[in-house]
């Protein structure tokens, strides 16, 4: 297994991530540092701005993950709706995003479940999100090389989403390997969420490992009274649980287990404030990688 650094460029860099014409120029000023592997960012609208970027991915060799969490929840299409004809509509509305990224040089589209919705069992959701994730993952066929990418959020403590426990992730993970699906289909390890979940990070871990290729180190205040508790995304270090020490315990035990493919990205989740040097944040980031990544 070996580790490659990717940056959440947007969380990082939330304040300006939507602001297209700027967000690519600061791609190019932080791929000189020939630090970083993997871009996982924002999809691109500008039909211009889409294919500079998809030039700067392939002229320089990176990988690509292109986030569509905030896309299907700011518009209300949702993927595990109890209404079959306004869960076709998300469907349809997240397969042209999924075509929009195919023109980025993309080679993974995150998502979530979305949040749980409390006229229906959280069991029904579950499967009527399963459902819709199935009818994604045979359209993403027609892009070689593309693979939907499940990021398991906290299902009671803060976000409150549908899939979020190991157990139903590999439930559903096992679901899609025996459909002959896995290779469109790949699950990320939240260490923030696995936490807020009352779980283990390194058990968590080692069950999602075979399902999954990617890692995000994202720290929590898991003291349910303190006024950060819940998924702040926050900086490294204390108040929450995730310090140095615990960021190289979990990567050493993450290369000894057996990922789904011999590369695995890890980044940082952290999310800048417009009061923030965001620059000076992206290197605190990498200092921390640099630090955990040995």
């Amino acid at each position: 297994m070996r580790t490659s650094p990717s940056i959440l460029f947007n969380n990082i860099f939330d304040p300006i991530s939507r602001k297209e014409k700027i967000v690519l120029d600061y791609y190019k000023q932080i791929n000189e540092l020939n630090f970083y592997e993997s871009y996982e960012t924002r999809l691109i609208f500008d039909n211009t701005i889409r294919k500079e970027y998809a030039n700067f991915i392939r002229e320089n060799k990176l990988n690509s993950t292109i986030w569509l969490t905030s896309n299907l929840s700011n518009t209300n299409h949702n993927l595990r709706n109890i209404n079959r004809n306004e869960r076709k509509k998300a469907i349809n509305f997240t397969k042209n995003l999924i075509d929009l990224c195919a023109e980025s040089e993309t080679n993974f589209i995150g998502l979530t479940s979305g949040k749980r919705i409390g006229n229906s069992s959280l069991s029904d959701q579950q499967d009527y999100f399963s459902d819709s994730l199935f009818v994604l993952l045979d359209y993403i066929k027609q892009y070689n090389g593309m693979k939907l990418l499940l990021e398991p959020l906290d299902v009671d403590a803060d976000k409150k989403h549908t899939i979020g426990y190991t157990e139903t992730v590999k439930k559903l993970a096992d679901k899609v390997q025996k459909a002959k699906l896995n290779e469109y289909f790949t699950v990320c390890v939240d260490t923030a969420h696995i936490a807020l979940n009352k779980e283990d990070v390194l058990s968590s871990m080692e069950i999602l490992s075979p399902y999954s290729q990617r890692v995000h180190l994202s720290n929590a205040v898991l003291n349910e009274e303190d006024e950060l508790y819940g998924d702040k995304h926050l900086p490294m270090g204390e108040p929450g649980f995730l310090t140095i020490e615990t960021g190289k315990k979990i990567i050493n035990r993450a290369k000894n287990l057996f990922f789904s493919d011999e590369t695995v990205y890890i980044a940082v989740e952290v999310r800048g404030e417009k009061n923030n040097d965001l620059f000076k944040l992206e290197e605190d980031v990498r200092d921390f990688l640099n630090n955990v990544i040995v």
